[in-house]
């Protein structure tokens, strides 16, 4: 297996390539086994029609909580880019979810999910029962939320750090 820098620049280099990188299936692919590192820059790069594959992880890092701040919290986006790069795999998944839509079934599971982790970077402070109700879910069912809980886990780590 290549290294992640041999692998971004192949990438990099495949996106320049293809006249439309969101339709070109090799770059799609790629995105979703390799995880976070692949997907942030895949999924941002196609909202904001730019190649971010010859990006540090700091400089993605920066667009990706410019681009996530407006529809949450300058705070809760910064959650996603808090404790090195533990917050990308939820960035992932809410990128992804901006760019298919719920068009896809792998999508629609994750649905209630993406709408918790949204009101959840709105307000990081959001009590379980608040949030639940907020999101037209149970407590129970926050619960199971993997990736909800991995952004909880990462807000509650600040609040102890300071």
């Amino acid at each position: 297996m290549s290294s992640p820098t041999a692998l971004l620049a192949t990438l990099a280099e495949a996106w320049d390539a293809s006249p439309l990188p969101r339709r070109d299936r090799r770059l799609g692919e790629a995105a979703a086994p390799v995880g976070p590192l692949v997907g942030v820059r895949y999924y941002l790069g196609i909202l904001l029609g730019r190649n971010l594959f010859r990006l540090t992880d700091r400089e993605v890092s920066d667009v990706l909580v410019s681009f996530v701040a407006p529809f949450t919290s300058e705070r809760g986006a910064r959650l996603l880019v808090a404790d090195g790069m533990q917050g990308w795999s939820v960035a992932a998944l809410l990128l992804r979810n901006r760019v298919d839509g719920h068009s896809r079934g792998v999508l629609r599971r994750y649905a209630t999910q993406v709408r918790a982790i949204e009101v959840f970077l709105t307000d990081p402070t959001i009590g379980t029962a608040a949030l639940a109700e907020a999101v037209g879910t149970t407590e129970k069912q926050l619960a199971r939320m993997a990736y909800l809980n991995q952004l909880r886990a990462i807000n509650a780590r600040l609040a102890v750090e300071g």
